[in-house]
């Protein structure tokens, strides 16, 4: 293929909001897919293909008219290039391992590169040379912007996702360094929290520690770094902040804009960060009073009025303007800072005074996310991710002038439009149409079609689209395929004149993929192949193809073969041939009848399969697996898709790597690649071939990208080429008949708009009946007619169904078959309902008769249900709905079960005491056991351990005691309870193991300490646990005599007929808690469920019980027997005896009184006799019984109260138990408060001696670069004073040069030599880069870069040097050679000034650099002498705290002369007194204070009249001395100048304003001065400071020497005074006149050395002077 030609990039588009520049003054740079598009303001456009594999973080250089931007691949490189000729500048490689982040260039030559995963770091190029000058390591976090300062190319800003990074790069010659100060985006001031901060009123340890020592959270909390900053950053209670967007300012200051509408200026010098703006109500309304003030006025937009109103309108607590996403955006003008965000308002605010003012504001109307200054300043691109792109005007605003509008979204399908040759169309997912031109690339038109698109086919023969599901024309556009995800292929008439006419539709397995068709011009039939997955998982390719063919035959009688009304045509009519392929496969492409390619899933080649013309035996049968015939390299990832060229002898493929293959059919090995796509994004979606095979349009899968591709062709290609364009207008020509009929049709057409209310039925190419569209009816109205049906005995008709308003064809279709279905079946159907209605009325009738009959007898409703099927259906669905409940309901039980023994096993087996109440007998008083749990192995070992410790402690102690002979005192005399602090001793806690408070000091004691009292605290609640236990059982002794005496007065209560019922004291859950394990039956409120097994064991059991009565209801004996010989008792009671009357005698009854004879009256009187005895002894046995009942109610009474006392005694113990464990708990908690302030102690010791470290080794390394920076300076120093004697040896050696010429001559020309250019001013013309022009909106032109300023001097100095170089400046007398030695040689002279000047500065910058190592070394040695006093601090503190005990003591109530400020009072400034002290001095002053009160009573009364007398005598003497005082200044007074300037002047206020303004002016201006000289004095005084180090240093060498040489003088002076000892004194005289002499002589001696010195170094310079004379020497001249 590659003889042939190569497709090569036409044009691109698409754009997704990402950074704009401008490259020149209307040339704007973006990324577009895997090339950089240069569009200009007008429209057209260049596009540049990436050397490499992709392209990000694209960044230009405007003064340079450079662009950079680095590759996606491993090892990515940075390309520099120029524009617009497009050559490359360099390559940057190994800055980066995977990816680069951020690209951003500097105003002069530097380039900034950010990395990203794994090395996260930035590099420093200069992109020039291709060098790397700078690598600075970044934290592991995504960088998302990088900026370099323009003002300053040293200053870097990078932000991330809460923080910004400020890098200052330094330099010192050919070294560069770099200070990072990362800058956390928290706003407002920090808080001083502390982690409970009421404790300082709690504690007074912790109060003193808080005065002395700041612990912070992360040191409390035991944390160390790197989680140690993570915790504070997440313990600031500051607002924080999301940088998206930053500008840096003239002055250096970093404008940072927040993704919730936050504006912040960053001081880079001081390291301040403000907040100059934050979306509050405040701002609001300010921004409204903005808006009033602008209106009327030229920058003010009619947006502006509608802003102020809905301002006004805002409740108190609505959001502002500037909201989230408002500052997406920003670039800095001189008029102020331009801000863009997602609310589509371009708005101009000032922010000079640290507050936001807005000036201008503009609705773009779509969301702004990019923002950039032309090169001239004048325009400002303005761009959205909503693929638009605006150039705002700044010197004329209120309008912006449309430069792109391409849209935005995934284009999901592209087509060549008819003819083919010159335009091409695409639509999106949101389905907007795009037409586009395929010379130019120009958006020739659009639309939107309202719904979503999924595919897009366009007709070869006339501008016709079909935009839909899988679609596609056949070759000469007769029809038109359209696949969908359910399996149906619909075939449609492609032509206008036709009316786009349905023709038929048939059905594949699955989901259909791809459709490829395939016409032989002589039979003009088509073959068609549809491939198709039925798996399931459409993302493995197809599985399924299907193969027909269309004969001319068929479509042109089409109906005749279909198969049902349905418009399905038979598969034998268009031979319907079913196969597998051997693997998934993609992209199916049919170039022949039986020739079919494809892209396999698994190996990712490209495969030719022969389709057989024959059907296969069966489904998955061997043969029908199509297997490939050849196979031949491809793409490197799966998916894709194949099209065949409109000549028939390319082949085009694409897929996920995002490439485009073309290769010819002949030979399918060979191809040439192009990368359109990027496969990061899915590669490429969709392509398609211009109908003259001259350009390849592809369309990306999630980019949003469009290219065109054109052949380059090769001389063997021209013709090639040539024929394909030919084959295209030969195949034009041949249907120019139909083309010509379509495009009339086309023509015809209604223009066509998205009307969703029309029905797919309303449309003009409908070829069946049309309906009209009605809502379908509703649910309940039809089962209302349906009984009303039933009710009146009717025959009901279900109506036909109505079409919906958005039916589809295959929808009406089937319609229309149940309409003549209906038709056809008509008088079946209505025999069939009155069968139906004969059979409803005998099945009614059995129905009212079932309800009739007995209940035993009667069928249940569904049993007259005589749809059997849809009964045992309806009863399937029902047991398997029961099944799935009762599964839910069992898991959940399960759960609650499983639940249950969790809660069980650790809230009561776990318990070795349960916990229990017990309750008093009518009193509302209960008291509580102490639960506890079951001490673990682990607990009992450490008990042991500790246990153990402290009495080999105690042993080790006595032994030492009794080697000293310390007497121990006893355990019983060693504290009491006030002492210890608690109780715990008198309720069960008392051991001899416990240490004393005093003496707790390792933190080992501390623990023991704390297991002990833990065991305390246990064996106080097991010792009242006991006592508990046997009240409990002695109440259940009372309750079970209560229980038996209960029973006697119920008995007593029924013999008596007493109506009271007995008092029940019932067990409850309190007492028993046990009770709550159990359920009982009568808590079950709903009706159990049996299985079928357990309820046939119930009927079993119910018939045995019922079995057993019958046969207990029988002849039995043994009750016989007992009811006819005792009566049924077996023993007799006297209260039964006394319940029985006396029996009435018969004659009694049966007889009158006067008929009794005399023995009827004996028994008359004895009858009376027994009733009357009868009556005596139930009177008796009444009396004993409520004797009797008082009694057991008496008992009943006593028991009750005695319980109540002895419960009331253990409520007052359990109080008392409550209060000794609360004592305990609170040592424990004063013990572990203790440890955790240790061991934040202990952590905050271990960060600062980390700090210390990390200060030390960053010691070490500013020591060494200092070293090597001084080395640095005196190396280049050495190199400078060689260029400044040169310089001056050319001075010197002018004469001598131009020695040939006569003095005169000689004179002149070295003025002329000495003669410079003045010093003009940077002019600047208006041109595309006006960086010095103060009339441009550069806010930087007067602040340009150092290497653009000095490239500028130069070329100002080289043009005037030219014209001082011209003939015309020739003085007289000199000839040509002459001047142009001079020329020569004062052009290397200001040569040579200029290499020294610039030597110098970067001396000057080296001497900088070397003063910032060295005060970068002294600032890190005070910070680690700071660091180390904080330390000996912090264990100073360490000590105390561990010798500063706290003790726990118990005081009486009257103990505590305190006043009780609050809950727990800080005894901190409190003394521990003997109270007998106390009462003493209470008497005393008692005594004292009574004596007082009577002698102050005596003379109070006394003093009460001196004071009157005195008080009246000083009135009368102050009123005097007021008169005299006011007589003597009315004498004294003068009238001043003032009083005569305060009277003549009428506005006497304003002077006095005035004068206080100057006097303001003058203390600011004095402010300012003393500011300055504070600065210098600070500076003066670290200076000082440095000086004082070195000369303490010096001076402490001078005293070590001082203090040898005090030993040696010393020993000196003893040795000359034994000599002078030993001397006489006259040998003294002449000793001391002899060494006079000899001091005489050696100063002559000095004085004569220096004189000669001074003539030898006189008569040197002379020798060098006329040395030089002679010839020249590049040597330096001594001084």
């Amino acid at each position: 293929m590659e003889s042939i030609g190569k497709p090569e990039l036409r044009w691109v588009k698409g754009y997704n909001g990402k950074r704009a520049r401008y490259i020149d003054k209307n040339t704007i740079a973006y990324v577009c897919g895997n090339n950089v598009n240069f569009m200009k303001e007008d429209g057209n456009s260049v596009v540049f293909t990436s050397p490499g594999e992709g392209i990000t973080g694209l960044d230009v250089h405007p003064l340079n008219k450079m662009f950079a931007f680095a590759e996606l691949c491993l090892n990515p490189k940075v390309f520099v290039f120029n524009y617009p000729d497009m050559k490359l500048v360099s390559e940057l490689k190994d800055g980066a391992e995977l990816e680069y982040t951020q690209i951003a260039f500097s105003t002069s030559d530097f380039l900034v590169t950010v990395s990203g995963v794994p090395d996260f770091k930035l590099t420093l190029w200069n992109y020039i040379k291709g060098e790397a000058l700078l690598t600075v390591p970044l934290a592991e976090e995504l960088v998302k912007s990088v900026l370099v300062n323009p003002a300053n190319w040293r200053q870097i800003s990078l932000f991330k996702e809460s923080s910004i990074t400020l890098c200052t790069i330094e330099q010192s010659d050919l070294k560069f360094n770099a200070m990072s100060r990362n800058v956390k985006m928290f706003v407002g001031e920090k808080s001083k929290e502390h982690i409970d901060d009421s404790a300082s009123n709690r504690h007074d340890t912790l109060a003193m520690h808080r005065l002395e020592l700041d612990l912070t959270p992360s040191a409390i909390a035991g944390l160390m770094e790197p989680e140690a900053e993570q915790f504070e950053d997440y313990y600031d209670s500051r607002m924080k902040c999301s940088p998206i967007s930053q500008a840096w300012t003239p002055a250096g200051d970093l404008l940072i804009g927040c993704e919730h509408g936050q504006l912040l200026r960053y001081d880079a010098e001081s390291g301040l960060l403000k907040l100059i703006f934050a979306p509050t109500t405040h701002n609001v309304t300010q921004l409204a009073r903005d808006a009033t003030l602008l209106r009327g006025t030229s920058l003010l937009s009619k947006e502006m009025s509608i802003m102020e109103e809905e301002a006004e309108a805002m409740p108190p607590n609505s959001t502002s303007p500037l909201g989230q996403g408002a500052i997406n955006c920003m670039a800095l003008h001189k008029h102020g800072l331009y801000i863009g965000g997602n609310d589509g308002q371009l708005r101009c605010v000032d922010i000079t005074n640290d507050s936001i003012k807005l000036l201008d504001s503009y609705d773009i109307g779509v969301s702004i996310t990019s923002l950039d200054f032309s090169t001239n300043w004048s325009h400002l691109n303005i761009g959205s991710d909503k693929g638009c792109m605006y150039t705002y005007d700044i010197n004329a605003p209120g309008a912006a002038h449309l430069v792109m509008n391409e849209h935005s979204g995934n284009f999901v399908g592209v087509q060549s439009l008819a003819p083919g040759l010159e335009l091409a169309v695409t639509v999106r997912e949101n389905g907007e149409v795009q037409i586009w031109s395929l010379s130019d690339g120009k958006l020739v038109g659009s639309m939107s079609l309202g719904i979503e698109a999924t595919a897009l086919a366009a007709s070869p023969v006339a501008p016709i689209i079909i935009a839909g599901t899988v679609s596609g024309f056949t070759y000469d556009g007769s029809l038109v395929l359209m696949g969908s995800a359910d399996g149906d292929v619909i075939i449609m008439s492609g032509y206008a004149s036709q009316e786009f006419k349905m023709l038929c539709y048939t059905k594949v397995e699955g989901a259909v993929e791809t459709i490829t068709t395939h016409q032989v011009e002589e039979t003009k039939v088509i073959h068609v192949v549809v491939s198709s997955n039925n798996t399931g998982d459409v993302t493995h390719g197809a599985n399924k193809c299907t193969t027909f063919q269309l004969t001319p035959e068929v479509i042109s009688s089409v109906e005749s073969y279909y198969s049902s009304l349905k418009a399905d045509i038979e598969d034998e009519a268009i031979n319907k041939i079913v196969f597998n392929y051997a693997s998934p496969s993609y992209g199916a492409c049919l170039t022949d009848t039986n020739t079919l390619y494809s892209l396999a899933q698994d190996s990712k080649k490209l495969q030719k399969i022969l389709v057989p013309k024959e059907k296969p035996k069966k489904a998955n049968s061997k043969d029908s697996f199509l297997l490939p015939e050849m196979e031949a390299e491809a793409h490197q990832l799966p998916g894709g898709k194949l099209l065949v060229s409109p000549h028939g002898k390319w082949l085009a493929s694409i897929a996920n790597d995002g490439k485009l293959q073309v290769r010819t059919l002949a030979v399918g090995g060979q191809f040439v690649e192009s990368h359109p796509h990027d496969y990061r994004h899915g590669g490429v979606k969709t392509l398609c071939w211009s109908a003259g095979s001259q350009h390849i349009l592809t369309t990306g899968r999630d980019d949003g990208i469009l290219t065109c591709y054109s052949w380059n062709f090769t001389s063997n290609g021209e013709s090639k080429g040539q024929n394909a364009l030919a084959v295209a207008k030969h195949y034009q020509s041949s249907l120019g008949q139909i083309i010509l009929q379509e495009r009339d049709a086309v023509k015809a057409m209604s223009e066509w708009g998205p009307e969703p209310s029309k029905s797919s039925l309303e449309l003009k190419h409908v070829s069946y009946p049309i309906f009209s569209p009605s809502p379908e009816p509703d649910e309940q109205s039809k089962m209302s007619s349906i009984e009303k049906a039933i009710n009146n005995d009717e025959i009901y008709s279900t109506p036909t169904p109505l079409p919906k308003a958005d039916t589809t064809w295959l929808e009406a279709r089937e319609l229309l078959a149940h309409t003549e279905e209906d038709k056809q079946y008509a008088e079946t159907k209505k025999d069939l309902r009155y069968e139906i209605r004969v059979v409803r009325r005998k099945l009614l009738d059995l129905m009212e008769k079932n309800k009739s009959v007995p209940e035993i007898e009667r069928l249940q409703h569904h049993d007259f249900d005589l749809d059997i099927d849809e009964q045992q259906r309806l009863q399937t669905v029902g047991d398997a709905e029961v099944n799935r409940i009762r599964d839910a309901m069992e898991f959940e039980n399960l759960a609650k079960q499983y639940l249950t023994y969790l809660i069980k096993q650790e809230c009561w087996d776990s318990m070795e005491v349960k916990g229990r109440s017990i309750e008093g007998f009518d009193i509302p008083l209960e008291v509580q056991n102490y639960p506890t749990q079951k001490r673990t192995q682990a607990t009992l070992d450490e008990l042991s351990r500790a246990m153990a410790t402290r009495r080999i402690e105690m042993a080790e102690a006595k032994a030492r005691a009794d080697m000293v002979e310390i007497p121990i005192p006893k355990p019983s005399q060693v504290e009491a309870p006030s002492v210890t602090g608690s109780m715990g001793s008198v309720f069960g806690g008392k051991s001899d193991l416990f240490y004393n408070q005093f003496e707790l000091y390792s933190r080992e004691q501390k623990v023991t300490q704390i297991i002990l009292l833990n065991d305390a605290i246990y064996r106080i609640k097991a010792t009242f646990n006991k006592e508990f236990d046997e009240v409990l059982k002695k109440k259940e002794m009372e309750l079970s005599k209560i229980k038996d005496k209960n029973k006697r007065i119920a008995k007593i209560y029924a013999d008596l007929n007493m109506m009271e019922s007995v008092k029940v004291y019932p067990t409850s859950t309190k007492e028993k808690p046990e009770l709550l394990l159990t359920v009982d039956d009568s808590e079950v409120t709903v009706e159990k469920y049996l299985t079928p097994e357990q309820k046939k064991a119930k009927e079993e059991f119910e018939k045995a019980e019922e079995e057993r009565r019958r046969r207990e209801q029988g002849d039995n004996a043994r009750e016989r027997a007992l009811d006819q010989m005792m009566g049924g008792v077996l023993e007799i009671k006297k209260e039964d005896e006394l319940k029985k009357d006396v029996p009435i005698p018969n004659f009694m009854i049966s007889k009158e009184q006067d008929d009794w004879g005399e023995e009827e009256n004996k028994q008359h009187k004895e009858y009376e006799r027994k009733v009357k005895e009868l009556q005596e002894e139930r009177e008796k046995y009444r009396k004993q019984l409520e004797a009797e009942l008082k009694k057991l109610q008496q008992f009943l009474s006593d028991a009750e109260q005695g319980f109540n006392e002895v419960l009331k005694s253990l409520f007052t113990k359990k109080l008392k138990v409550e209060m000794v464990i609360c004592q305990e708990e609170l040592k424990i908690l004063r013990l572990q408060w203790g440890l955790m302030f240790e061991e934040s102690l202990e952590t905050t010791e271990r960060q600062l001696v980390a700090s210390i470290e990390h200060k030390k080794q960053l010691k070490q390394l500013a020591a060494e670069a200092y070293i090597v920076a001084r080395k640095n300076v005196d190396n280049f120093k050495e190199g400078y004073d060689i260029l400044v004697a040169e310089d001056k040896v050319m001075d010197k050696g002018f004469k001598r040069e131009f020695g040939d010429l006569p003095a005169l001559q000689n004179e002149l020309l070295y003025k002329l030599f000495r003669k410079r250019p003045r010093a003009t001013k940077l002019l600047h013309t208006r041109g595309e880069t006006p960086i010095l022009d103060a009339n441009s909106g550069n806010p930087f032109a007067e602040r340009p870069s150092t290497a653009r300023q000095s490239m500028m001097q130069k070329h100002v100095l080289e043009s005037a040097l030219t014209d001082l170089d011209k003939p015309i400046n020739i003085p007289e007398g000199v000839d040509h050679a002459a001047w142009q030695r001079l020329c020569n040689y004062r052009r290397s002279k200001i040569d040579s000034e200029m290499l020294v000047r610039q030597k110098a500065l970067i001396m000057a910058e080296m001497m900088s650099f070397q003063q910032k190592r060295q005060d970068e070394d002294y600032k890190i040695a005070e910070e680690i002498e700071d660091l180390g006093q904080e330390l000996i601090k912090l264990r100073e503190l360490k000590q105390r705290q561990h010798l500063n005990l706290q003790v726990q003591l118990l005081m009486k109530q009257g103990q505590v002369e305190l006043d009780a400020g609050s809950y727990i009072h800080n005894y901190k400034d409190s003394v521990l007194i003997h109270r007998g002290v106390v009462e003493d001095l209470n008497g005393k002053i008692k005594t004292l204070g009574e004596s007082k009160i009577a002698s102050m009573m005596e003379s109070k009364d006394f003093r009460k009249g001196i004071v009157q007398l005195e008080w009246e005598h000083k009135k009368n003497l102050m009123k005097i001395e007021d008169l005299k005082s006011k007589m003597r200044v009315i004498n004294m007074m003068k009238v001043t100048r003032e009083i005569q300037s305060y009277l003549s002047e009428e506005d006497h206020d304003a002077k006095i304003s005035q004068e206080v303004s100057i006097l303001e002016q003058t203390i600011a201006m004095q402010k300012r001065h003393h500011e300055a000289n504070v600065e210098a004095k600070k500076k003066v005084l670290l200076d000082l400071k440095h000086t004082s180090k070195d000369k303490s240093l010096e001076n402490k060498i001078l005293l070590n020497e001082i203090e040898e040489l005090n030993v040696s003088v010393n020993e000196r002076q003893h040795i000359h005074e034994a000599s002078m000892n030993n001397m006489p004194d006259k040998n003294m005289e002449v000793a001391r006149e002899k060494r006079y002499q000899e001091i005489v002589q050696r100063r002559k001696l000095v004085d004569l050395a220096k004189a000669q010195a001074n003539e030898v170094a006189v008569l040197r310079a002379e020798v060098e002077r006329l040395r030089m004379r002679t010839f020249p020497a590049l040597v330096q001249v001594e001084r």
